[in-house]
């Protein structure tokens, strides 16, 4: 299972790593993405369950309780992982794939949703090197200093850290959602 520690350290279960290794990831982030939302459910959310049809800050901030610069964060990531696009200046519906997930059952729903997930290259970078590590697993230093090459400066001090903190979060979510994906 995954943890954090001093510092985010990545492990996984065999089996885990397995089922997702059964699927094909879909790149449609951007190559220097680094997610922003910490809550890789409530992106999922977003998408199957709250039946927006068109996602704009108000709409997301109000049925999440967010405020709306954090809402913007879940946008964001609905964006990079291929669900919405974007069709006014601060409005967003759904894609072919988003109206896939929406309107499928949740294991369905899942597994359509895990491969953009699994497509984000910062994701499928530390993935591969977890599953080729002999304990499947990644030190909090080598971790760190992955995340920090990956933001290539763009990012630094609390930001970085906040940044790796959502990308921890978001391998720990594969894990635990791991078994439904078919």
């Amino acid at each position: 299972m995954t943890r954090k520690s001093s510092g985010p350290s990545i492990e996984f279960a065999i089996v885990s790593l397995e089922r997702l290794w059964q699927l094909v990831p879909y790149r449609h982030a951007a190559q220097d993405y680094l997610p922003q939302a910490n809550d890789l459910q409530k992106v999922f959310d977003l998408i199957w369950k709250t039946r927006i049809e068109i996602l704009d800050t108000r709409s997301v901030a109000s049925k999440f309780n967010f405020d709306p610069r954090q809402a913007s964060y879940y946008i964001e990531a609905t964006k990079e992982l291929g669900f919405v696009e974007q069709f006014s200046p601060d409005s967003y519906r759904l894609t072919e794939l988003g109206s896939r997930v929406r309107e499928s059952t949740e294991p369905v729903a899942l597994s359509r949703f895990v491969p953009s997930v699994l497509g984000v290259p910062i994701v499928l970078r530390l993935l591969s090197l977890v599953r080729d590590s002999p304990e499947h697993r990644l030190d909090s230093r080598d971790y760190r200093r992955l995340v920090t090459e990956f933001a290539a400066g763009r990012y630094s001090g609390a930001t970085l850290t906040r940044r790796m903190d959502s990308i921890s979060a978001w391998l720990r979510w594969l894990e635990n959602n791991s078994e439904f994906v078919t």
